[in-house]
């Protein structure tokens, strides 16, 4: 049954069996995790007398070993802990690193036995591999102790902080901030307080992150960071070179409904209703600082800016309105892309703002991607040309 619907997730996902840009963010993490630990082997090397033929054999191994580690991270983890308990996921992964690991052992063994014991293919094949201990491999195993505490401590790192924010703060002293000019969606799931009640608390949450698990590939296309996810709720935050080339803030709101369309049939046959979403976009000044304890210490944006796109989500269900902007970076984005139009609805007192700001909808939109082009019309939904 599990393997029934893990094909249905491919079939359903095909577009992802290429790779994506999620693929693409995975790997090169596991590109940098390598290159930071070969940096730590040759410095071992011209600080050591030891010979490099052996151990530079043994970094071969551990890098071929962490490539496949990272290919079954990049393409299966996700679609298999839909359908698996932690604990089965945990013993399938243990499973599969382990044959691996073993299939490197035989291949480590038969690059001894032909090229440093100069046996020839035949005589190496004919051998009792389970009888022999090959040599060098404490380098292997000591190396890939190493690689995989490497690893491991970079993505808890990465997990813990906000990419393109934290490099920031390394010529800083620790708890001093920084400040920086960013663009800011909230985007807020329509009609959420319903569709808590009709599916349950449990089957609600399965809903939520089947809707964020699908995000994560459009913040990366267009260069944002998730900055919080607050129930049902949000927060992707965009430099503003980022936020404004290509009109990669709206881009991205319109990628997503894309692909929430794309996942229509699923969302109706499983849950029974389909999510449609509302968002407000502002950009201005903020402090980024590090927050909180020894319990918890967390990256965030501080300033006005962060306030108001909030409380400019919100009109957006006032005024039965998809996408709303301010005035001040509606300007900016039309400075740099002139197929984007926008109307004013005019000018509210925000809850908090002693001064109105004037907000705009999206009037007309056309962007060009890889396969096909955008195209956002007043009030209409995302729909492909």
């Amino acid at each position: 049954m599990i393997g029934k619907l893990f094909l249905e997730e491919i079939i359903r996902e095909e577009a992802y069996i290429k790779i994506s840009n999620i693929g693409r963010y995975q790997l090169k993490k596991v590109f940098s995790t390598i290159g930071f630990f070969l940096l730590i082997i040759m410095i071992h090397i011209l600080l050591s007398d030891t010979e490099d033929f052996p151990l530079l054999r043994s970094i071969v191994g551990v890098i071929v070993f962490s490539l496949f580690v990272s290919l079954f991270e990049t393409f299966l983890v996700k679609k298999l802990q839909k359908y698996l308990r932690a604990s089965t996921l945990l013993m399938v992964s243990v499973f599969y690193y382990s044959f691996i690991f073993f299939l490197l052992l035989l291949s480590f063994i038969y690059v001894n036995l032909i090229f440093k014991d100069n046996h020839t293919l035949q005589e190496a094949f004919s051998v009792n591999i389970l009888e022999m201990i090959p040599g060098n491999i404490q380098y292997m195993l000591f190396y890939l102790f190493i690689f995989l505490t490497i690893r491991s401590l970079m993505q808890i790192l990465k997990m813990k902080s906000l990419p393109g924010v934290n490099k920031n703060f390394f010529w800083r002293k620790p708890n001093e901030s920084i400040s920086d000019t960013r663009i800011f969606m909230f985007m807020d799931l329509i009609s959420s307080t319903s569709y808590a009640e009709k599916l349950g608390y449990s089957n609600y949450s399965r809903f939520i992150k089947d809707i964020y698990s699908e995000m994560d590939e459009y913040v990366l296309e267009t260069k944002g960071n998730v900055y919080q996810y607050v129930g049902d709720e949000v927060v992707v935050v965009w430099t503003l070179k980022e936020g404004i080339k290509n009109s990669n803030c709206l881009r991205f709101f319109m990628l997503f409904e894309e692909r929430m369309l794309e996942m229509k049939k699923y969302f109706l046959s499983e849950y029974g209703i389909f999510p449609q979403f509302k968002a407000g976009f502002h950009y201005g000044e903020v402090a980024i600082a590090e927050v909180g304890g020894i319990l918890r210490r967390d990256v965030a944006f501080h300033g006005d800016v962060v306030n108001t796109t909030s409380r400019i989500c919100a009109k957006c269900k006032e005024l039965d309105e998809e996408i709303l902007l301010s005035r001040d970076l509606a300007e900016i984005l039309m400075s740099e892309n002139d197929e984007i139009l926008f109307e004013s609805i005019g000018n509210y007192r925000l809850k908090g703002k002693k001064e109105e700001v004037e907000l705009l909808r999206i009037g007309e939109f056309m962007h060009t991607t890889k396969n096909h082009k955008i195209s956002f019309r007043k009030k209409n939904h995302v729909g492909l040309v």
